[in-house]
């Protein structure tokens, strides 16, 4: 059931799907003056959430920011968390990426070809709720042997369906294999908060690795206090979704 629910509370959370909410009241309401406030809201709301300005205050204090590989120390394995690649689309002869997400699988093939990790760890199931149930794994392992990453270097977890569990199953092999005690966590920057926390809670002390700087703007730019831009949309959809995600795992008990 808390499956289920971690998959659907992003949704529930999307500012758009605010929006079209108080866009419907205002068309459902038979009242004129509670059809003014649903359109009102649903106005406010969307100049709010394509603030690029406000997006970067709270993303700055939530994510973590990227570090240059050439300052990274060295590390036994990193850890790199799923998400990165389409399951539903790789019934193909080839791997599709997330667009937010794939560069955890280039960034850590980067870390381990400039000798930063001496092995790689991918762990990744299938969060899918219906539908095909194609490990991730299973298909980022075709990229990294592209990119040159070894078999021997390279290990797999194909059984988690979702960041709590990414954790769990990766301490099964991380202490199954003695593989050293110095580990990265590769992710997104808004994402490490909770991947971090999660395995913190299972006792494996990680160093996180963030493999882009969203948030990262020129807050000086007079044009991102007034100007609204859409893409900022999917920006806050994604960090509902991880902030939502973090208490709902706080509260399960998982972090």
């Amino acid at each position: 059931m808390f499956f289920i629910l971690s998959k659907t509370i992003g949704l529930l959370s999307s500012p758009s799907t605010i929006i079209i909410l108080f866009i419907f009241l205002a068309f459902a309401f038979k009242s004129d003056v509670l059809r003014r406030i649903s359109a009102f809201l649903a106005l406010i709301i969307t100049f709010l959430f394509t603030n690029q300005a406000l997006y970067t205050y709270v993303i700055q204090r939530w994510a973590v920011p990227i570090v240059p590989i050439s300052t990274v120390s060295d590390y036994d394995v990193a850890i790199v968390l799923g998400g990165a690649s389409r399951i539903d689309m790789s019934d193909t002869d080839r791997v599709f990426l997330n667009e937010n997400a794939g560069d955890r699988i280039v960034h850590a093939v980067q870390l381990y070809k400039t000798g930063k990790v001496k092995k790689i760890l991918f762990t990744s199931g299938s969060a899918a709720l219906t539908g095909m149930k194609i490990s991730e794994a299973s298909q980022a392992k075709k990229l990294f042997y592209m990119l040159g990453v070894p078999k021997e270097d390279l290990l797999l977890e194909d059984r988690s369906r979702n960041t709590y569990e990414n954790a769990l199953y990766s301490k099964q092999i991380l202490d199954t294999l003695n593989l050293g005690k110095k580990y990265m966590l590769v992710s997104n920057g808004l994402h490490l908060k909770r991947g971090l926390a999660c395995f913190e809670k299972l006792g494996v002390k990680c160093t996180p690795f963030s493999i882009d700087n969203d948030g990262d703007y020129d807050r000086k730019e007079w044009h991102m206090y007034i100007m609204p831009k859409i893409y900022v949309m999917s920006g806050w959809e994604r960090f509902f979704h991880e902030y939502f995600g973090y208490w709902a795992y706080k509260f399960q008990g998982y972090i």
